[in-house]
């Protein structure tokens, strides 16, 4: 057997990735579906295909809520999210929080970049907002594919790392990965055309390797990213500020709202943790409301 990485899979089959070359592999029955990201052990059958023999245990498993809540697993083996935000569009802080919420449940590291600097204003509040962020341990860099300061911090974070980036569509996320990495048009149409059998990328969950190390989960699936349902206890202990904050509560299940005894609110009233962060906790509460 040969061990081998899922570049891409189509449901039945998929393209694989071993030291002697990239492989159409067949999903076997009974071996289970393998994910983009897999690491799995593969034979080979004949010199153009190889079928699954075993999928090796993930040390993570990406995922995203549905439209109903529910959670769909996009890709395997990702180390860290990056969640990319800009001038324009604005970005909104809940959505940050929700990404973030959704890191932390994955047990995921975050990394935050302000994108499009170029197109900063001087009076802008949006670094000042964001840097908020750091005191909760997010990483953040500053990038922009059109000038200064480059991608160079970009393209740091991302060495030797297995990553996948989310964000609002028009945050720039392509434009960085094109300029992180070059050929990745190139890695694209040969995953296309892998096989010859007309399979096509497009729409699919790419593993992308990077130039020195390293490779991003290139998924159109995740730009627009919802959470799936979550109970109240989980959301809160993916906010470690409230988490904290919520030891001095009176009552164990207490979800900030006016009870008695509140340590989140006497967290608030002494000036150690914002308002905007309990909104935050009560914003992903009702929308979790409406999943379930």
């Amino acid at each position: 057997m040969i061990p081998a990485r899922v570049l891409v899979s189509y449901g039945s089959h998929g393209i694989v990735s071993t030291e002697q070359g990239n492989f159409d592999c067949r999903w076997r029955r009974g071996k289970g579906r393998p994910l983009c990201g897999d690491q799995i052990l593969v034979s080979l059958s004949t010199k153009e295909e190889a079928a699954l023999e075993k999928i090796e245990a993930r040390q993570s498993e990406f995922r995203r809520g549905d439209a109903r809540g529910r959670a769909q697993l996009i890709a395997a083996n990702v180390q860290q999210v990056i969640i990319v935000v800009a001038p324009e569009p604005a970005p909104s802080e809940f959505m940050i929080d929700r990404y973030l919420v959704a890191v932390a449940a994955m047990g995921l590291k975050a990394v935050l970049v302000l994108n499009k600097c170029d197109l900063l204003k001087t009076n802008s509040t949006l670094p000042q907002r964001l840097e908020a962020y750091k005191a909760l341990g997010v990483e953040m860099v500053r990038a922009s594919s059109q000038g200064e300061p480059g991608t160079d911090a970009v393209a740091e974070a991302l060495h030797q790392r297995h990553s996948i980036l989310v964000g609002q569509s028009g945050a720039g996320k392509s434009s960085l990965i094109n300029s992180i990495i070059p050929d990745r048009e190139e890695q694209t149409g040969a995953l296309s055309e892998a096989t010859g059998k007309g399979r096509h990328t497009t729409t699919r969950t790419l593993w992308i390797q990077l130039p020195n190390g390293g490779a991003v989960v290139d998924s159109p699936g995740v730009w627009e990213y919802g959470l799936w349902h979550m109970e109240a206890t989980e959301v809160q202990q993916c906010m470690p500020d409230i988490q904290d904050a919520s030891a001095q509560c009176r009552f164990r299940n207490c979800l900030h709202q006016g009870e008695p005894g509140c340590g989140v609110a006497d967290a608030i009233h002494q000036g150690s943790l914002p308002q905007r962060r309990l909104d935050a906790f009560h914003n992903i509460l009702s929308m979790q409301k409406n999943n379930k």
